[in-house]
């Protein structure tokens, strides 16, 4: 349930001086311009409610099945980056954006719970900026990655019920995700590859850390775009911005596989870019991105069936 955007523009985070009034919106919609839709994310009450959030700064929740617009959440002051509801019930709801603010919503109500400051970078001091956010299995907790490719970030734990900071660590290059239990959580940290923490011993070092042989080679890190972990925690797969695909048995941290770009005929190439694990196990979903001569042709979802760990 972990949910990742990538924006990069010079001066990408924005302040009070950039957010858009309902009027200045409606004018825009009015003369044709659309806002892009960045995020989206089913309820898990019923499968029919769909929550969004993009470049008009507000946080949107649909009904499906009519098209209708159920609730807006207003608040952010620049584009919405990632969304993640409670589990279960789905009574909450959070957003992080690029304004640098994680919040948290009553569903019900449309009412701001939390707010919470998730970066301490310069208004125009970013160039491409990442956002991640998903609660923990039992909502007890929210995990947020924010990073930029040249300097890196951080992750943080908070407390859902009352904000509180748990834990803020830095080096962070990728998105942050629990493990199915909620026992630990997961992050790629620059020059030690991705690591895993266990859940209330935050101060600990990583008790977990995962290198292929290109990373042990190279003696760095590059930046993870995609992580994931299997139903039962056993496996977990990443995407790399160097469009590597590494699937980890998380016991002992084997890697089971590991591939880039694979190049077919006619300089046909798939480069991995986004992954999934389908909830009963043993099935992988990766989606491709098919160049052909150097462009891209057009997009594959391929599923493999997962090794046993």
């Amino acid at each position: 349930n972990c949910h990742v955007y990538r924006k990069s523009s010079a001066g990408a985070a924005g302040g009070a001086s950039d957010e858009l009034s309902s009027e200045e919106i409606e004018n825009n919609r009015s003369a044709g311009r659309r806002f892009g839709v960045r995020t989206v994310q089913f309820s898990p009450r019923d499968g029919c409610t769909l929550a969004s959030g993009g470049e008009d700064t507000f946080v949107r929740l649909w009904n499906i099945a009519t098209g209708e617009q159920l609730m807006q959440f207003g608040g952010h002051s620049d584009e919405v980056a990632a969304v993640s509801f409670s589990p279960g019930d789905g009574s909450k709801l959070s957003s992080v954006s690029l304004d640098q603010s994680a919040r948290i919503w009553d569903v019900a109500s449309g009412e701001e719970l939390l707010r919470m400051e998730v970066g301490e970078r310069e208004q125009g001091d970013c160039v491409e900026l990442n956002y991640s956010v998903c609660f923990s299995p039992d909502g007890s907790k929210l995990l947020t990655s924010e990073w930029e490719k040249a300097r890196g970030g951080s992750i943080a734990v908070w407390d859902a019920a009352s904000g509180e900071l748990l834990l803020r660590k830095g080096g962070c290059v990728g998105p942050a995700v629990f493990t199915p239990d909620g026992s630990m959580f997961a992050a790629c940290v620059k020059s030690k590859g991705v690591c895993m923490w266990e859940v209330g011993s935050y101060e600990a070092v990583a008790t977990k850390c995962f290198l292929s042989p290109r990373d042990e080679v190279r003696k760095y890190v590059v930046y993870l775009s995609q992580m994931a972990f299997s139903a039962d925690g056993s496996q977990l797969v990443t995407v790399r911005r160097s469009l590597q695909l590494c699937l980890f048995d998380t016991t002992n941290c084997r890697l089971l596989t590991d591939f880039g770009e694979g190049v077919g005929a006619e300089d046909r190439t798939l480069r991995p870019s986004a992954v999934a694990f389908a909830p009963t196990g043993g099935l992988l979903a990766v989606k491709f991105l098919v160049i052909v001569g150097g462009r891209l042709s057009h997009q594959e979802i391929r599923f493999f069936r997962t090794v046993p760990s």
